[in-house]
Order: structure tokens, then sequence, then C-alpha cells
């Protein structure tokens, strides 16, 4: 959670500096096992309230693809599109892991997955970025056959004014701040 922040609070610096009136909206997935604490829920709720950034909790990959592609419905994405899309979690070859638990096969077969292939191309901005250098393997076709990577998934959908960066590495965690490096 402290990456999430650190990116969001980053971004939502950016858009102030700028001036255009965007604000950055931070997605927490809290569903599967070992989600968070409401206390540290209700924590995190207030320092990014502090900073300026809308917050929503999720519990599950579905509600994260609906909000990336229709915000709150209607036309309420078409008349916000998605300029900065900042991915810090777990990931496997082709797909961001939000229900990310362990190694384990039943896990890997059965975790809550977000399809970068379930975007709608209409969400993002022209000229947009994708950074989703803060998850594992984002520049490596999928484990599927014919799967692509998160990167080519994220390319089908943006156009070529966007920017997208991903990793061919593993990420880690261990606490504290992280990089783009």
């Amino acid at each position: 959670l402290v990456n999430g922040l650190d990116r969001a609070v980053a971004l939502q610096k950016q858009y102030d500096k700028q001036g255009n009136g965007e604000k950055a909206t931070w997605i927490i997935y809290n569903g599967g096992d070992g989600g968070y604490s409401k206390e540290t829920i209700a924590k995190y709720q207030d320092l990014a309230g502090k900073a300026g950034i809308s917050l929503q909790v999720v519990t599950g990959a579905d509600q994260i693809v609906d909000y990336v592609n229709n915000k709150i419905g209607g036309d309420s994405r078409s008349n916000d599109l998605i300029s900065n899309f900042t991915y810090v979690g777990h990931a496997t070859p082709g797909d961001l892991d939000a229900g990310f638990v362990d190694h384990g096969f039943w896990n890997l077969m059965t975790n809550d997955k977000v399809e970068p292939s379930d975007f709608s191309a209409n969400a993002f901005k022209s000229g947009c970025t994708i950074n989703v250098v803060g998850a594992c393997r984002t520049a490596i076709d999928g484990n599927l056959p014919g799967e692509k990577s998160v990167i080519d998934q994220f390319a089908d959908k943006v156009d070529s004014k966007s920017t997208i960066m991903g990793s061919d590495v593993r990420v880690g965690y261990m606490g504290g701040l992280r990089s783009n490096e």
C-alpha cells in the first residue's frame, strides 16, 4: 500500500503542477485471502484524502476493469478519459494478478486476474501513459499459448502517441518505497 500511495501522490503532484484540474484515483484491491483490515484501509483512505486523491476500494478484478471502462456509469468515463494508468502489485506473464496469494498451482489457476485485454480502448486518452513497471514480468509473453504480454495487451488499447512502460524482471516489495528502477 505504501508504494501505491507513493505513486498516487506523485501523480497528483504532477497534475497539480500542470494546473489542469485532473485528479488521481487510487484503486486498492482488497479481495480474496489475506485482505487488508478495516483499520489499515481507513489509514490509507485518510492519507489519500489529505493528498487530494480519490480512493476506490474493490473486492474483485472485474470491479477494476469496470471502473477503468465505465468509471461510475453513463458517459462518466468518456468525460474523464484516463491519461495515466499505473499498476503496483503482483503479475505473472500476460496477467495482472490482483488476487495473488502464493505460487501454488491452485492459486495460479484461480486468483483474481486483471486482463488488460478487457479494458476498452475508448477509456484511454490519446498520448496516455501506462506504467506497469511495478509488477513482475509485464514485458514477457503470457504463459498460455498465444497470450500477449501485459504491455502488448495495453498497446492494443492505446494510440501510437501513448507511452507504455513494463519490465522483464521480477519486482520485489520487501517493505519501504520502490522506484521504477
